[in-house]
């Protein structure tokens, strides 16, 4: 399947996990993703490729224990016009202390539209989406 119209650029999104006490930082978590996106097929639709997965760098306070899973869904296209390519992603995140435990999720959608969805991220959960993206 040969897909054409591809934009120059990635698109990224930069998200930021952080548990605050008596304003310190305990925990934060980083996440990236990336994605192509534009691909069109005979002039149809909007597709993505190379989506790289959530990866995160975690920094944790001693007496924290933060145990992160980030997991990618089935991809799906929506709308029968202009059909675009989605990906569910979703960050769970397990933060426990001596005195107690809390699991946080949180969903979010990629679009080959190059747009963004967040389900139900949580207060704690930060998007960014820096300036066009970067180069390929």
């Amino acid at each position: 399947m040969d897909l054409t119209g591809w934009n120059p650029w990635r698109r990224v999104l930069r998200m930021r996990d952080y548990q605050k006490r008596s304003l310190r930082m305990q925990v934060e978590i980083q996440y990236r993703c990336s994605w192509k996106w534009g691909g069109r097929y005979h002039g149809k639709g909007l597709y993505m490729t190379g989506v790289i997965a959530p990866h995160a760098v975690v920094i944790v306070r001693a007496g924290n224990q933060v145990d992160v899973h980030v997991s990618v869904g089935e991809a799906t296209m929506r709308g029968t016009d202009e059909p675009t390519a989605c990906l569910p992603l979703q960050f769970t995140t397990l933060h426990a202390t001596k005195r107690k435990a809390q699991t946080y999720s949180d969903y979010i959608e990629i679009f080959g539209d190059g747009g963004w969805d967040a389900l139900n991220a949580g207060a704690r959960l930060e998007v960014q989406t820096p300036g066009s993206g970067e180069a390929e």
